[in-house]
C-alpha cells in the first residue's frame, strides 16, 4: 500500500494510519479480510509506504499541505528502497497523489512486472460531507481492495500423498517419492 505522506500524528508516533483515516483504513481491509474468508481465499501479508516520508507544512508551519514535486524527488530513493526490499505481488496507491508520484516499473527494477491498483484514500472517505458519497467511496474501495486481493495474489494450492504425507503441488500426480501415480488426499489452499 503506498499513500501520501504521514499526518501529523502518524509523523510523531511512527505509526502509519491512525486517527480517523487511520479508523476507516482499518474498517476498509477488516471488509475486505471478511469478503476474502468469505470466499476462502487467504488474506495477504501487506505494508504502508508513504511517498514522502515526513509531514509536509505550509509556510506558516501549522497546516498539511500536499507535497511538491523537488520533497517527492527527494524521498523517492527511500520509497525505492523500501519497495524492493517488500518485493510485492501487488501495489495499492492510496489516493491520487500516491497514484501520479509512484515510481516506474523501470525505476523499481525488481526484473519484473508488478499489478497496480488504486482505490481512494482513507482520508477522502472521512472528509466526504454527504453520507451517501461516503458510504460508495467505502464499498467501491473495499471491492476493488477485494478483487485485486483475489486477482493478483493466488492461493498456492498443495496436496499430500495418502500413503506417505508427502507435499505435492498443484498440478503433479505423482508423489515424489514414488515411481508410478499415487492418490493423493487434497489438502488446503495455503500461501
Amino acid at each position: 500500500m503506498v499513500g501520501e505522506a504521514p499526518g501529523d500524528s502518524e509523523n510523531v508516533l511512527g505509526v502509519p494510519f491512525i486517527g480517523p483515516a487511520g479508523d476507516m483504513f482499518n474498517r476498509i481491509m477488516d471488509a475486505v479480510g471478511d469478503n476474502l474468508e468469505e470466499d476462502q481465499v487467504p488474506f495477504p501479508s501487506w505494508a504502508v509506504f508513504n511517498i514522502l516520508g515526513c509531514v509536509p507544512i505550509d509556510d506558516f508551519g501549522e497546516q498539511p499541505r500536499k507535497p511538491l514535486a523537488n520533497e517527492v524527488k527527494a524521498c523517492r530513493p527511500r520509497l525505492l528502497a523500501m519497495i524492493r526490499i517488500a518485493n510485492p505481488d501487488l501495489i495499492v496507491t492510496l489516493g491520487d497523489i500516491a497514484k501520479r508520484n509512484l515510481p516506474t516499473v523501470r525505476e523499481l527494477d525488481l526484473g519484473r512486472d508488478i499489478p497496480v491498483r488504486h482505490i481512494v484514500h482513507p482520508s477522502a472517505i472521512v472528509r466526504t460531507k454527504s453520507p451517501q458519497q461516503a458510504a460508495l467511496k467505502y464499498k467501491r474501495a473495499v471491492r476493488r481492495l477485494t478483487d485485486a486481493f483475489k486477482l493478483e495474489v493466488p492461493p498456492v494450492v498443495q496436496h499430500r500423498c495418502q500413503h506417505c504425507d508427502t507435499v505435492i503441488d498443484a498440478g503433479e500426480r505423482f508423489c515424489p517419492r514414488h515411481k508410478h501415480p499415487r492418490p493423493v488426499r487434497k489438502g488446503k489452499s495455503r500461501v
